[in-house]
C-alpha cells in the first residue's frame, strides 16, 4: 500500500502564515519558493519547513523589509536576520528616484501614454547606457517589488516590460556602428526563462560602448548556445539568470556551457538568481552589479586586443 502524502494545502499556509494564497502564488512564480510537491491526487503541498520559512519571511517583511531582500533567503539566514533587527528597528527604506517613482505611478494608475512619453523623455536626456543603468534596471526592479507586493498586478507588470522592451529596442535600432575590430558578446537565457528584458537591457548597454550585441533570446538550450557562440565567433557568451530562475535546471544547463564553450570565449551570468547557482556551476563571472559589468568588459577588450 502507497503511503499517503502528508503537507499542509496552500489555504492552511495562507492562514497559518499570515500571507495570501495570491502572494504565495506570486513569489513561487518570481522567486522560485515556496515550491510545494504534489500528492498522488495532484493536490500542492507544503511541508513543515516551507511553512517555518515563511513565517520567518512574514516576521521580517513585517519589520519593513521588502520580499525581494527575504523570500530568497534560507530558514538559517532568515533567522540571522531577525536576530540582528529588533523588532523595534526596521530597515532604512530603499532610495527610489524621483523619475523611477513617476513611472511606477504612471503604470501603477493605467497612464501609458504618459509612461511611454517618460520613458522617451528619458532617454533622449540620458543618453542608452545611463538610460538602462538609472532608469529601466531600477524601473524592472520597483515594478518586481510591487508585484510581489501585490500593489500591482500581474497585467501591469506585463504592461511595463513590453514598454520597456519597446523603447530598448528603440535605442538598440539607433545605436552607433561600432569600430570593426570591436569585441561582441551573445546573450541569451537558458531553455524555459522567456523573460528577456535583462539581456535587452544589457544589449543597449553594451552597444552604447562599442561592443557588439547578438541577442539570441530566450529559451535556449545550452547547445544552441554554444553552437551559436562557436558560429558568430564572439568574444563572450552572457547568460541572463532573471529572479525566478530555478537553480535545478540552471545548474546542470551552466556545466554543459561551461564544459563545452572554448575556453577563449567568457562566460557571463547576471541576473538577481546568480546568487542561487553555486559557483561550482560555471567557469562564468558573476556579475551582480554595473560595476562588474565594467570590469568585464574591460578585460574583454584587453583579451581581444592580445
Amino acid at each position: 500500500m502507497q503511503a499517503l502524502a502528508t503537507g499542509h494545502r496552500i489555504g492552511e499556509v495562507a492562514r497559518l502564515t499570515g500571507l495570501s494564497v495570491d502572494t504565495l502564488r506570486v513569489w513561487e512564480r518570481r522567486y522560485g519558493f515556496p515550491s510545494p510537491s504534489r500528492a498522488h491526487s495532484g493536490v500542492r503541498l507544503f511541508g513543515e519547513e516551507d511553512v517555518t520559512r515563511l513565517m520567518l519571511i512574514q516576521r521580517a517583511l513585517l519589520r519593513g523589509f521588502r520580499p525581494g531582500e527575504v523570500v530568497s533567503k534560507t530558514a538559517e539566514e532568515l533567522a540571522r536576520i531577525l536576530e540582528a533587527a529588533p523588532e523595534s528597528a526596521a530597515p532604512a527604506p530603499r532610495a527610489v528616484s524621483p523619475g523611477v517613482a513617476a513611472l511606477l505611478d504612471d503604470l501603477t494608475h493605467y497612464r501609458l501614454g504618459r509612461l511611454r512619453e517618460r520613458l522617451a523623455e528619458n532617454a533622449e536626456t540620458l543618453g542608452p547606457g545611463p538610460f538602462v543603468r538609472e532608469v529601466a534596471g531600477p524601473l524592472l526592479e520597483e515594478v518586481g517589488e510591487a508585484w510581489a507586493c501585490g500593489t500591482i498586478d500581474v497585467r501591469q507588470e506585463h504592461l511595463a516590460s513590453e514598454e520597456l522592451s519597446l523603447r530598448l529596442a528603440i535605442l538598440l535600432a539607433a545605436a552607433e556602428p561600432p569600430p570593426a575590430e570591436a569585441p561582441s558578446v551573445l546573450l541569451a537565457t537558458l531553455s524555459g526563462e522567456r523573460h528577456g528584458l535583462g539581456i535587452e537591457m544589457a544589449a543597449v548597454d553594451l552597444a552604447s560602448r562599442d561592443v557588439v550585441p547578438r541577442l539570441l533570446g530566450t529559451d535556449i538550450p545550452p547547445r544552441e548556445i554554444v553552437e551559436a557562440a562557436l558560429a558568430l565567433g564572439v568574444d563572450a557568451v552572457g547568460i541572463s539568470l532573471p529572479t525566478g530562475t530555478d537553480p535545478r535546471a540552471a545548474v546542470p544547463a551552466l556545466r554543459w556551457i561551461s564544459e563545452w564553450l572554448p575556453a577563449s570565449i567568457a562566460l557571463w551570468l547576471g541576473g538577481k538568481a546568480c546568487d542561487r547557482v553555486p559557483a561550482a556551476a560555471s567557469r562564468g563571472v558573476i556579475m551582480r552589479e554595473w560595476a562588474q559589468v565594467d570590469s568585464a568588459v574591460a578585460e574583454l577588450r584587453l583579451s581581444v586586443e592580445r
